[in-house]
C-alpha cells in the first residue's frame, strides 16, 4: 500500500487502527484499520475481494468511505476516511439535549435502512463505531459484516451489542442488524451498557436469555415512545422484531418535534441527468398508462451514479404515488433472503391476510415466487406495480425463479428496474436478460 505509517491510534489483541499518510496525495491523512480474518481457501480470498469491491461502491454522507485493502498475513488492512468527529460517548457526557440523540439515533436508522437496500449487514455495531461531526452529523465505521470472516464476536465489547442468534449461530440477517440498533439506541438514551457483566460467560447468559434494566428505569427522562422502539428492538425473538430499518426510521420521524424535521437531510443534489429522468418518467407513465411486465436496466461501471439514478426513479414514484418496493442482492447471500426480508415487511405493513414467509417455504423457490406475486397482487389492488432492484450481477437461481414468475403474470403487470455493475460479472447479466426474455 502506498501509504506511510504515522502512529498507532489504537492496539490491541483483535484490531490495530494507525495513522497513515497517503504518499499519492501529498500526505493527506487517513486510518488504517487491521482486522484479524480467517481466508484459509483461495475461494474465501476471492469472496472477500468481491466484498470489499462491494463495500468501497457504497456511497452515504453518514458512512465512512473506504478507499484500499491488503492482506497481511492473517489480518486484512483497510484503509478509510480520517473521521474529524467526537465519539458518541463525549455527545453523552456533555448532557446534550433529547432533540440532539434523536436526531442521531434518526440518522443512524436511516444509514441502516440504506445499508439493507444495497444488501449490506452489519452483523452487529457498537458505539465506538459512531462519532458526531461539529455540525451534529453521524459517521459510522461500518467496514465489512462482522463475523463472516473472523469468527464472530468473541470480546465482552462485541458480545454487549449482538444478537443472540448471532451468538450461537452466527446467523445474520435483517433482524440481527435491528437488535444491535436497538442496543446501540439504549446505549444512546440510557448512556449505560446494556449489561454490566463482566464475566465473559455470565455475559453471554445474559445476552440469550435476559433483557436489560428498562430505560426509563435507569433514567425517567426517556421518552416514552423512545423506550418501547427499543424494548421491540432487542427482543430474543427476532420474528417480533420490528420488520425494517424503515420502520424504525419512520417511528423515529415521528417521534422527533417539528425543529428537528427542518435539520438538513445532507443529501446532494442530482445533476446532469436530465435525458435519463425524462426518458425514465416517459416508460413510466406508458407503463401506468397500458400496464404490462417489462424490464429496464440501469447498467455501467462502479461510480458513475446508478444507484443514485435509481432513487431519483423512486422518488419520481412516489410524487406519483406509484406501489414500488425496493430490494438488493449481494455477494454471499441467496437471492431468497433479500426477497424475504421485502416479503416480511410487506405483510408487516400492509392489511393482508397472506403470512409472513417460514424457513420451509424459503426451501421452495417456486413455491416462494408464486406467494410473493399473491402477496403483491393483494395490496396493489389492480394498480401497477414496480420493483427497484439494486446488484442485479449478485443474483442467483432463486432470484431468476422469482423473476420469471414476475413476467409470466397477466394479472398484475410488474415493471422491473434493475441496476447491474458491469465491470463485475457482465456475462452474467446477458444470461440474465436472455432468461428473463424466455
Amino acid at each position: 500500500m502506498p501509504y506511510q505509517v504515522l502512529h498507532p491510534l489504537e492496539s490491541g489483541p483483535n484490531v490495530s487502527v494507525y495513522l497513515v499518510a497517503d504518499r499519492r496525495r501529498s500526505g493527506v491523512s487517513k486510518v488504517l484499520t487491521l482486522l484479524p480474518v480467517d481466508l484459509s481457501q483461495e475461494s474465501q480470498r476471492l469472496e472477500f475481494e468481491a466484498l470489499f469491491t462491494w463495500r468501497k461502491s457504497l456511497d452515504h454522507p453518514l458512512l465512512v468511505p473506504v478507499y484500499d485493502f491488503a492482506f497481511r498475513g492473517r489480518r486484512v488492512g483497510f484503509v478509510s476516511e480520517l473521521v474529524e468527529g467526537d465519539p458518541v460517548s463525549k455527545i453523552l457526557r456533555t448532557g446534550d439535549s433529547w432533540k440532539q440523540r434523536r436526531f442521531l439515533a434518526l440518522q443512524l436508522a436511516e444509514l441502516l435502512a440504506y445499508l439493507h437496500r444495497r444488501g449490506f449487514l452489519c452483523g452487529l455495531m457498537k458505539p465506538t463505531q459512531l462519532f458526531v461531526l461539529p455540525e451534529g452529523r453521524l459517521k459510522a465505521n461500518f467496514l465489512v459484516p462482522e463475523g463472516k470472516y473472523n469468527g464472530g464476536p468473541g470480546r465482552d465489547a462485541w458480545i454487549r451489542y449482538c444478537a443472540p442468534e448471532f451468538l450461537t449461530h452466527g446467523s445474520v440477517s435483517h433482524q440481527t442488524d435491528l437488535y444491535s440498533l436497538g442496543m446501540v439506541l439504549y446505549y444512546l438514551f440510557t448512556g449505560q451498557e446494556p449489561y454490566v457483566e463482566r464475566d465473559l460467560n455470565a455475559l453471554k447468559r445474559k445476552q440469550l436469555v435476559a433483557l436489560p434494566i428498562r430505560p426509563r428505569k435507569l433514567n425517567p427522562d426517556v421518552p416514552s415512545d423512545i423506550e418501547q422502539l427499543i424494548q421491540d428492538l432487542i427482543q430474543k425473538d427476532p420474528r417480533v422484531r420490528p420488520s425494517s430499518a424503515e420502520y424504525v426510521a419512520a417511528v423515529l420521524k415521528k417521534s422527533c418535534d417539528s425543529g428537528l424535521n427542518r435539520l438538513p437531510r445532507f443529501r446532494s443534489v442530482l445533476v446532469g441527468r436530465d435525458v435519463e429522468l425524462a426518458n425514465f418518467r416517459r416508460l413510466s407513465r406508458r407503463h401506468l398508462a397500458n400496464p404490462a411486465p417489462c424490464f429496464i436496466a440501469i447498467s455501467g461501471v462502479s461510480g458513475i451514479g446508478k444507484t443514485r439514478l435509481m432513487e431519483s426513479f423512486e422518488t419520481i414514484l412516489k410524487i406519483d404515488r406509484t406501489t414500488t418496493y425496493s430490494v438488493s442482492h449481494h455477494p454471499g447471500s441467496g437471492a431468497l433472503e433479500a426477497f424475504t426480508q421485502l416479503f416480511n415487511r410487506i405483510v408487516d405493513e400492509s392489511e393482508t391476510s397472506i403470512s409472513r414467509i417460514d424457513w420451509q417455504e424459503k426451501a421452495d423457490p417456486t413455491g416462494f415466487a408464486q406467494k410473493f406475486l399473491q402477496l403483491l397482487t393483494q395490496v396493489s389492488n389492480g394498480r401497477p406495480v414496480i420493483l427497484c432492484v439494486d446488484d442485479l450481477q449478485w443474483m442467483d437461481e432463486g432470484a431468476l425463479a422469482i423473476y420469471r414468475k414476475i413476467f409470466e403474470s397477466v394479472e398484475l403487470p410488474v415493471m422491473v428496474i434493475g441496476i447491474n455493475r458491469t465491470q463485475s460479472n457482465l456475462s452474467r447479466l446477458a444470461v440474465t436478460q436472455a432468461r428473463l426474455a424466455a
